[in-house]
């Protein structure tokens, strides 16, 4: 069998045992400041983001849209790569000034709960915690406005009330480098 039907069959698998919304807490990257997402009125979108994997880099103004495009969404996003040194990621999403905090998984544990694969990976959360979407942002490893926008898709019908169309999607990009 193809390397791709076991990738599936893993995502399959981390998708039906993904927990419900975890504690969401860290050091924002940029501000330095203390973050803790508490439950809201609105969804919660977790993304894993990378300050070197050019996937991850092509859909920043996508997520700042989102962000913009659905205000009562509370949007995280993590930073968990072990091979990016600290000062490097805290320069790139500086620069980057995405419209949400990122904060550091120093150990990869937020990582390893939700079994974020790469960068971009992205989990949407129903105010009640409940897990509805997870994978890939978009179809397309360079973001372009053709590509089939995931991550948009399931937030708006989260905000119209709907069943989430696809409630899981192919993550691309870098993968997470784990500490060893």
């Amino acid at each position: 069998m193809s390397s791709f039907f076991f990738a599936l069959i893993a995502l399959s698998a981390a998708f039906a045992a993904s927990p419900n919304l975890p504690k969401l807490h860290g050091r924002d990257l940029v501000t330095g400041k203390e973050i803790q997402v508490k439950p809201t009125e609105g969804p919660v979108v977790v993304v894993f983001l990378s300050a070197v994997c050019p996937c991850s880099d092509s859909h920043r103004r996508e997520l700042a849209r989102l962000k913009t495009d659905f205000p009562k969404a509370t949007f995280l996003g993590v930073h968990a790569n072990a091979d990016e040194d600290l000062p490097s990621a805290k320069a790139y999403f500086t620069r980057a000034a995405l419209p949400f905090p990122v904060i550091r998984d120093t150990h990869a544990e937020l990582a390893n709960q939700l079994k974020a694969l790469r960068t971009p990976h992205a989990f949407l959360f129903m105010p009640d915690g409940q897990l509805v979407f997870q994978g890939g942002v978009s179809d397309s490893s360079q973001f372009d406005d053709s590509a089939k926008k995931h991550l948009r898709e399931a937030l708006e019908d989260v905000t119209a009330g709907r069943v989430v169309r696809t409630a899981q999607a192919r993550p691309l990009g870098c993968p997470i480098e784990r500490a060893d």
